[in-house]
């Protein structure tokens, strides 16, 4: 079990958290405004992200990320790499 931490060490990791989340968005960002990912595809993760009751939405979540991570992985490391440039 961590003991407490310096008070140097908690803004150093709300630092790096809040850098992830912007990276993310960025990257999130410029695969929704590339055109060499079809808009249906982007279409279904904006349903996807609808507040729809049940496991609906999640269903089309997940879907939307395996198409994406096995037909668009070059496009998507593309974007994340273009992400981390301010």
């Amino acid at each position: 079990m961590a003991g407490p931490q310096p008070d140097g060490a908690g803004v150093s990791r709300l630092d790096a958290m809040r850098a992830t989340v912007t990276r993310t968005l960025r990257a999130v960002r410029l695969v929704i405004r590339d055109g060499r990912i079809p808009r249906p595809l982007r279409w279904a993760g904006g349903l996807g992200l609808l507040p729809v009751p049940g496991p609906f939405d999640e269903i089309v979540l997940l879907a939307v990320a395996g198409v994406l991570w096995l037909g668009y992985r070059d496009q998507l490391s593309e974007a994340w790499q273009q992400a981390a440039a301010p």
